[in-house]
């Protein structure tokens, strides 16, 4: 330590001359010592300070130089970063302990030192007492030396005094420095009300939050938030590579605990359940752990645990389906589907899948689509989607990916030809609140629209590496194909732009862009006929009593939606016309049926089955066909069993 080598010397060598009798140095000579060493004692103190502080100053000089550099740059600042960020934790730690210990051995030393004192009178008023009256010089030596002890205590006393004091801001740096926070559970709440703050109030992701800390603490344990480790979160990973991939839905896994359905389903070997992905464990599950942690020790100012180390994910982990785009006869395939008997489909069945092909838009985007927001802007039709979303609910945020998704995105050409501009007119008109308004009958509408194109997909025997997403894909493909530039497709499809020369400029687009994507020639063999004079007719009716614009606007005002050659019908498709009068439930519960049975039997889709009972969607005309024959195919049974048993 310091003082070892500078103060206790000076002490050591007052001790030997007193203990011997003898006095080497004048008083003045000793005051010099002890000046002396006090100077090189604090210049030690200076030198480590500094030296503690250039490190400080470096770490800024490279975060400037990480803020104006480029990538490869920027890791290379941020490798520097790290080692010093290490080496002055480091070393203000060894500060504060070698500062404490250096307290302690000075008040050790001064406290032997008075003892010293003390021995010293206590001798001397001994021989006082034996040489009794007749020695005046010892009595005036002892009260010349009594005094030099009182000082000396008093000099003690002084030097306890601030001893303690050092001590107590000694101690509040080390616990500055080695506190680690609360532990994660007492604090995952206060994080989690954060999370339901910031997100609307709809949204299930503080709920995904919850979910993965408390996976984390089952597995991993009760910690201080800044002393777990990435050994930790490797660990978290390694466990979870047997976690079964529906564990939260399954009754067979939804029963057991976390932990529980982990062994389980380990101990099944070759014959576990399907687990979940490498992407699920290294985002979903590491990735919300790793939010959660740095915001909270943020929150506590500790230092972030996982900052300089790599998590180890077990390669084993199923991979992730790779989307593909589809190509000309897939696409073909699925409008056919989509669009035969459009008018007796639900709307967002025959337009969505044509849209996101036209548009590159997402299907939360497509589906949270209002009628006033398709305009037009400069003579070409867009959605806008830079305002926010306004219902009977009230107004609220629009449920974006990122701040590039708040854009205006062009309509092709092809959409007028075939009539959606016109549907959309007549759904305004019809005061409904969203084009798609059937989805918005349950809360989770871009889950529920997800969920019926899986079923479609997988009707068409297109499942697999293809999904709804897929149609983006073909957008990106088709646009490229035609020479679009990057950016025109990028600003449409609502992605990042990459890099400080793409972000200037018009950060929507330009009236140019706008034609070009609006007029690009179809891919060869495209055929998407079917969807001429398409009209959908949505189940849920409209709300009463809100007021309704009867035009599409645009950036030069108001322009009507074109005049219809005969009067529009509302009540076209009454719910009680003849043909729709079939009861599927009471059919089916009459053939003893569950809903499962009944559409495996009768090679019918369950989602079908179930949205017909619900009231979500009417059958169609095939489906109206084979209904009706099983409808009299068992009145005929119940007839003959009725008449066998007269």
């Amino acid at each position: 330590m310091r003082y070892r080598g500078f103060e206790r010397l000076r002490i050591f060598a007052l001790r030997s001359n007193i203990e011997d009798g003898e006095r080497h140095e004048t008083p003045d000579q000793i005051k010099g010592l002890q000046a002396a060493l006090r100077r090189k004692f604090t210049d030690a103190l200076q030198a480590e300070v500094d030296a503690l502080r250039q490190i400080a100053v470096e770490y800024d000089g490279v975060s400037s130089e990480e803020e104006r550099g480029n990538i490869a740059n920027r890791r290379s600042a941020q490798r520097k970063k790290n080692e010093l960020a290490l080496r002055g934790f480091a070393g203000w730690q060894e500060f504060a302990q070698k500062t404490l210990a250096d307290y302690e051995q000075v008040f050790q030393d001064l406290q032997s030192e008075l003892e010293a004192k003390h021995r010293i009178i206590d001798d001397l008023q001994a021989l006082a007492e034996t040489y009794g009256d007749d020695s005046q010089q010892w009595k005036q030596k002892l009260t010349e030396i009594t005094q030099k002890a009182g000082e000396f205590e008093a000099q003690a006393r002084s030097a306890h005094e601030a001893n303690t004091r050092a001590m107590d801001k000694v101690e509040q740096v080390t616990h500055r420095l080695l506190y680690q926070g609360p532990l994660l559970s007492q604090c995952l709440e206060e994080f989690l009300r954060a999370k339901r703050t910031q997100l609307p109030e709809n949204s299930r992701e503080p709920d995904y939050f919850e979910h993965r800390l408390k996976a984390f603490l089952e597995i991993v344990g009760d910690r201080p938030i800044a002393a777990y480790t990435e050994a930790d979160l490797t660990h978290f990973a390694g466990r979870l590579q047997h976690l079964p991939e529906r564990h939260t839905v399954d009754p067979a896994w939804k029963k057991m605990t976390l932990v529980q359905a982990i062994e389980e389903n380990a101990e099944r070997g070759p014959n576990r359940a399907e687990t979940i992905s490498f992407t699920t464990v290294k985002v979903g599950y590491i990735g919300k752990v790793k939010t959660a942690i740095r915001w909270l020790c943020a929150t506590y100012h500790v230092r972030y645990p996982f900052e300089y180390g790599h998590t180890l994910i077990p390669k084993d982990l199923p991979t992730p389906v790779i989307r593909f785009g589809l190509d000309t006869d897939q696409l073909n395939k699925l409008f056919a589907y989509c669009a035969a008997e459009a008018d007796e489909r639900r709307p967002e069945d025959v337009w969505l899948p044509l849209l996101a092909f036209l548009t590159g838009a997402r299907l939360g985007e497509l589906v949270a689509i209002q009628p006033h927001n398709v305009r037009q802007r400069h003579g070409v039709y867009v959605v806008d989607l830079t305002g926010r979303i306004t219902d009977s609910e009230g107004v609220r945020n629009r449920p974006l990916k990122n701040r590039e998704s708040l854009r205006l995105f062009a309509l092709h050409d092809s959409l007028k030809q075939l009539g959606f501009i016109d549907w959309v007119e007549r759904q305004r008109r019809a005061g409904h609140e969203y084009l798609f308004p059937d989805l918005h009958a349950r809360a989770r509408s871009t889950h529920v629209a997800s969920k019926r194109f899986q079923r479609i997909f997988r009707k068409l025997k297109m499942g697999g590496p293809h999904v709804f997403h897929s149609l983006r894909h073909s957008f990106k493909d088709w646009a490229r194909q035609f020479g679009v530039e990057e950016r025109t497709i990028t600003l449409q499809a609502g992605h990042s732009l990459d890099g400080i020369a793409l972000r200037y400029g018009n950060r929507y687009l330009r009236e140019d862009e706008l034609q070009k994507i609006a007029s690009l020639p179809l891919p060869k063999g495209l055929d998407v006929s079917a969807y001429q004079g398409a009209n959908p007719k949505s189940v849920l009716q409209p709300r009463v009593g809100r007021p309704v614009d009867h035009a599409i606007t645009s950036d030069k005002g108001l322009v009507r939606a074109p005049k219809q050659s005969k009067p529009e019908r509302r009540n076209e498709r009454p719910a009680s016309d003849s043909h729709d009068a079939i009861d599927v439930a009471a059919l089916r519960k009459a053939l003893g049926l569950s809903q499962r049975e009944f559409a495996r039997t009768f090679d019918i889709s369950l989602g079908n089955v179930r949205d017909w009972e619900q009231g979500r969607s009417r059958p169609g005309r095939l489906a109206r066909t084979l209904l009706r024959s099983i409808q009299l195919g068992q009145e005929k049974v119940l007839g003959e069993t009725d008449a066998s048993v007269a």
